[in-house]
């Protein structure tokens, strides 16, 4: 599987929050399902912090958790993480500039929060912002 990712090297925080919003209105309005696995993987942590709560969880009025942006940098690298681990073992993605990027090779780069880790974890953050929102809107 391949990811195709720009890398976006000097937007503005302005510029990356309208390029966020626009991506999230995208897909929620166009009727995108969410694939089976995604519903299972951890997308936030539960409101006491015990522990990661998946999106069914996120999603569920009943299940009380966090939003992606009360977490500390520290959970969320972790969320990251445990999200990457559950990909396939051939899982790949190409970042402009970069090249293409094993599944080792990017929970190391989250691990170390290095320039390619912080792209990575904002991706996630993208990604799962609109999981919840195409989520929210098929309840």
């Amino acid at each position: 599987m391949w990811k195709i990712v720009d890398n976006a090297v000097g937007n503005t925080k302005k510029r990356a929050s309208k390029r966020k919003k626009n991506i999230v209105t995208a897909v929620a309005t166009t009727g995108l399902a969410i694939p089976p696995s995604e519903w299972s993987k951890p997308a936030c942590y539960a409101f006491d912090n015990s522990r990661m709560a998946t999106l069914q969880e996120l999603i569920s009025p009943n299940v009380p958790t966090k939003n992606l942006v009360e977490l500390s940098d520290d959970q969320l690298a972790e969320l990251v993480v445990s999200r990457l681990e559950m990909e396939a073992p051939d899982f790949q993605l190409a970042m402009m500039g970069v090249g293409i990027i094993d599944k080792a090779r990017a929970i190391a780069e989250v691990k170390a929060r290095s320039t390619i880790g912080r792209y990575l974890i904002e991706i996630e953050h993208i990604l799962i912002d609109q999981l919840e929102t195409v989520g929210r809107r098929k309840q």
